[in-house]
């Protein structure tokens, strides 16, 4: 219960500090403990969300019972796919950094 009200105050939080952001002076301190506060409620969402499976599901099976076969293959398959998308958006950025603007008659 204190994990579920944790979450609902600090998305309260969230939301204030981002309001205040709008407001002008220390707009960039409020939008980083908006962020941090949004941090902390996706976290409390999360061990919510574990406890309440667990007790959901306790009658029938424990989560914890169940087998893990990893596949080594598909994870490095996924790992090469990713590094290949992050050096072609690494390129990409570069390419629009350099690129002349189109009216500049070069």
């Amino acid at each position: 219960m204190l994990m579920l009200a944790l979450g609902f105050i600090f998305a309260i939080g969230a939301v204030m500090h981002l309001v205040m952001a709008r407001g002008g002076k220390s707009a960039v301190r409020n939008t980083w403990m908006a962020v941090a506060a949004a941090v902390v409620t996706v976290l409390s969402m999360v061990v919510v969300r574990h406890r309440l499976r667990t007790a959901y599901l306790a009658p029938y099976f424990r989560v914890e019972q169940n087998s893990v076969a990893s596949q080594a293959a598909i994870i490095a398959l996924f790992l090469i796919v990713f590094i290949i998308g992050i050096a072609v958006v690494v390129w990409m950025l570069r390419a629009v950094a350099k690129a002349k603007p189109a009216g500049s008659g070069a």
